[in-house]
């Protein structure tokens, strides 16, 4: 064999290495910790890996693995392929009150956006959740989403 030859068979068996030893077991992976280049591996393309990870910040952690579906432009299939296949850990995901929610969090959140403005305001007249919800008049299921994120 030539110089050549070698090196490149030495190539492709490091590079087949390197494949065997990064190979994620994605059964065991947190779909909250997951990061981009797992989700690569996993199959997603780098539109579908950013969309699932920027979704992801800005809910602060996923609470129902339906929500990766939420995600804007995710790969359907493979989003429930990857639901099924890893778990979900929500134990260290913030919480807040909504009386006592930071008025930025409320702003950026997702759930609460839309809602943000108005829940600041109600909040200062109306001092429990209860009344607050009965006042802001979210649809039922933009309700339960937010109940997802308060203590």
């Amino acid at each position: 064999l030539s110089q050549n030859s070698k090196n490149l068979e030495v190539n492709v068996q490091n590079t087949f290495i390197k494949k065997i030893e990064s190979k994620t077991d994605f059964s065991k992976t947190n779909l909250n910790k997951i990061t981009f280049h797992q989700l690569i591996e996993f199959g997603f393309d780098e539109k579908s890996a950013a969309g699932f990870i920027g979704f992801r910040n800005k809910l602060g952690g996923f609470i129902n693995k339906n929500q990766i579906l939420e995600t804007y432009n995710i790969d359907k299939m493979l989003a429930e392929k990857i639901i099924s296949t890893s778990v979900l850990e929500i134990n260290n995901i913030q919480k807040y009150n909504i009386i006592e929610a930071p008025e930025d969090w409320l702003k950026s959140h997702p759930y609460f956006r839309y809602y943000a403005n108005k829940i600041i305001y109600y909040r200062i007249s109306y001092p429990t959740e209860k009344e607050v919800f009965k006042k802001l008049k979210a649809k039922p299921e933009d309700e339960a989403k937010m109940r997802l994120y308060l203590k």
